[in-house]
């Protein structure tokens, strides 16, 4: 069950969401920005197939300020997600920790 303060549910590919804030999403990617401006749906649901919920939930974390959401077991996964949704400053912080 979404969190009551959200306005949309993220549903991962194994079945399973995470609630978020349109505001939050919004000042991350335009990509999420120009989803919420063409629907008043609230809650606004996405279907993010290609993502499970270990990766929606640690590009998530980051964009609510958790910098260490991001392992480097999962570094990939969420790289993949943030250039999907065009998250710059996730994509600027992975390659920055992770880069040898």
């Amino acid at each position: 069950m979404p969190r009551d303060d959200s306005d949309v549910i993220l549903l991962s590919n194994d079945g399973k969401f995470y609630s978020a804030h349109q505001r939050i999403l919004s000042k991350y990617s335009v990509i999420f920005e120009k989803m919420f401006k063409e629907s008043n749906e609230i809650p606004f649901t996405i279907n993010m197939e290609k993502f499970d919920i270990e990766t929606i939930k640690s590009a998530m974390q980051f964009c609510y300020g958790k910098m260490d959401a991001v392992a480097v077991e999962n570094a990939n996964k969420v790289l993949q997600f943030a250039d999907a949704y065009s998250i710059t400053e996730l994509k600027q912080f992975i390659v920055e920790k992770f880069q040898r």
